[in-house]
């Protein structure tokens, strides 16, 4: 699974553009049949990118998209949206609203 080592290497990098390109071989694997399909791992890690980055909009997308796929969703999920909901902007009470339900 070349995809998700990858995927998960873009996760743990700092770099700025790490969730876009994360994303970008996600939406390949998502899209492509000759490619696998995303698994756990792959929802897990590009969640993880873009909590770090703070896009929690975007990571709540992919996490409803993960249980739509009947993916089941353990602690290292929720500790990168814990992660991502730290990344929130403590003055943007709106984001943290949306975000809520993550955790339920």
């Amino acid at each position: 699974w070349i995809y998700n080592t990858v995927i998960v290497a873009w996760a743990n990098s700092n770099s700025t553009r790490a969730a876009d390109k994360a994303e970008a071989i996600y939406t390949k694997m998502k899209n492509e049949p000759t490619v696998p399909s995303p698994s756990r791992i792959t929802y897990q890690a590009v969640i993880k990118a873009y909590s770090k980055s703070g896009n929690i909009h975007r990571g709540k997308a992919l996490l409803k998209d993960m249980q739509e796929q009947g993916l089941p969703i353990d602690t290292k999920l929720l500790n990168s949206v814990i992660d991502g909901l730290s990344q929130v902007d403590k003055d943007d009470h709106n984001k943290v609203v949306v975000a809520a339900p993550w955790l339920l």
